[in-house]
């Protein structure tokens, strides 16, 4: 029986954090004439994409629960006898 211990590290970090260093490094150095907007974009471009992600699930879950409400509202204002046609079976 054997007693070793196995270590896994990684040393690779993200490309968004390689990026961030090569981008800051070029610019203190004179080689890109970028403005600092653009060399810190590995930091907000992630962060906006994944808000507009957010905004537009926020925004189909809104839709889809105020769809259900208006409908279930205009049910009960006309009550059963509301002839509903083919999506009667949503109701029942």
């Amino acid at each position: 029986m054997s007693n070793t211990v196995k270590y896994s590290i990684s040393f690779i970090p993200h490309l968004d954090t390689l990026l961030l260093v090569l981008f800051i490094a070029l610019k203190l150095t004179h080689y890109i004439d970028w403005s600092w907007w653009w060399v810190l974009s590995p930091l907000w471009i992630p962060l906006a994409i994944f808000m507009g992600i957010l905004a537009i699930v926020c925004v189909g879950i809104l839709a889809i629960v105020c769809v259900g409400f208006i409908a279930y509202e205009i049910f009960k204002w006309f009550g059963s006898n509301m002839n509903l046609g083919a999506g009667a079976f949503i109701f029942t």
